[in-house]
């Protein structure tokens, strides 16, 4: 435990207080252990974004933020560093990142409209 603690903090070191890391820690029998940091979940960008505490409680039926389409591909450019979206094009990653938008009442802004 205690050398997962050293290698996590290392690892984390670079990164801003208060932001959620996300990690996949796998452990094996000989006591041995690998650990993956990811990015934050694209729902802590979208409320950092839009300026919200939380999503909607009726989505459909009530919007609690905005985000404008930069923001989404700013969001979706950051998530492509994790390992099983690094495939993908950006614009399928942020068409997924507008899904969650949906979900959560936050509209999502152009310039043309």
């Amino acid at each position: 435990m205690a050398d997962f603690c050293k290698q996590f903090n290392e690892a984390t070191k670079g990164h801003t207080k208060d932001v959620p890391i996300p990690v996949t820690l796998s452990a094996f029998a000989n006591r041995t252990f690998s650990f993956t940091c990811k990015t934050p979940p694209a729902s802590w960008f979208l409320k950092k974004c839009a300026g919200v505490a939380a999503g909607a409680k009726r989505p459909g039926h009530e919007t609690v933020g905005t985000v404008h389409v930069k923001q989404i591909f700013e969001i979706a450019r950051a998530k492509q560093q994790d390992e099983h979206l690094a495939a993908l094009p950006t614009e399928a990653v942020a068409r997924s990142i507008i899904g969650s938008c949906v979900s959560m009442g936050i509209n999502v802004v152009s310039d043309k409209q």
